[in-house]
């Protein structure tokens, strides 16, 4: 399948995202432990019920500019934004994703998909359903938040209206006005790259015994992705079973 590159930001945008890389590792990093807590809390206050239909396939658009606090940053973050260039993902929409993402979608049952790649100060969509962008701003991206070494696998808001985290976020008080987000990280090298996430206008609850189901095969098709990704870039036979084997496996950890 083909590739798609998109233009490549002008000269004074590409050395305006650098000095943004500078300033982001050159920062401490920031903790988001607060996470299990508030996603505990919030499972314990529904009851759970089957899994609801999506309401929809129609793409939604997301503002632009947006302004919002400052991101999340990994301790990593110099060796997993190195990793991620050489890789060569940013930029670029690679084809053989998209039926992947439309499988996460049809799992969950929820409109919107996507392969997330967290860059300095945006993340950039290699594939996705039910999205009219190719990024987003980093600092509203609930994937930066998944990519956190604190954060559960997979990273969990049930409802962003009930979590100060995110209920002021843009994506949530304007398109594509996110009430639900699922992300399971995406590793290459045992480095959180991204992750794959599901996305829903409305809030989810789950039996659990259908919840498991959906997030082991989530992590599934997650563990497909990081391969792909490591063939993609070519790496060298010794380099690429390093960083295949290097990533986790078996089945997927949740508390909530």
């Amino acid at each position: 399948m083909e590739e798609a590159r998109v233009t490549p930001p002008s000269g004074q945008q590409g050395e305006a995202r650098r000095q943004r890389r500078a300033r982001t590792l050159a920062g401490a990093a920031q903790p988001d432990t607060e996470h299990s807590r508030d996603s505990q809390g919030a499972a314990a206050s529904g009851d759970p019920m089957a899994v609801e239909a999506s309401s929809g396939d129609g793409s939604m658009s997301i503002g632009a500019a947006l302004t919002y606090p400052s991101h999340p940053t990994p301790s990593d973050e110099d060796a997993r934004l190195d990793l991620l260039h050489k890789l060569n993902v940013l930029g670029v929409r690679i084809e053989q994703f998209v039926p992947l993402v439309r499988e996460a979608a049809r799992l969950f049952a929820t409109p919107i998909s996507a392969i997330s790649m967290v860059d300095v100060d945006r993340q950039w969509f290699v594939a996705q359903k039910g999205l009219d962008v190719d990024e987003t701003e980093r600092a509203s991206a609930f994937c930066g938040h998944a990519i956190m070494p604190q954060a559960t696998i997979p990273f969990i808001v049930a409802d962003t209206h009930r979590d100060p985290r995110f209920r002021e976020n843009p994506l949530v008080t304007g398109p594509p006005y996110i009430r639900f987000y699922c992300g399971m990280p995406v590793y290459v090298g045992g480095v959180k790259l991204g992750t794959l996430c599901v996305i829903d206008s409305r809030t989810r609850t789950f039996q659990r015994a259908d919840f498991v189901r959906v997030v082991n095969a989530l992590g599934q098709l997650s563990r497909l992705i990081s391969r792909m990704l490591v063939r993609r870039a070519k790496i060298p036979h010794p380099a690429q079973a390093n960083l295949v084997s290097a990533q986790p496996g078996g089945r997927c950890f949740c508390r909530w």
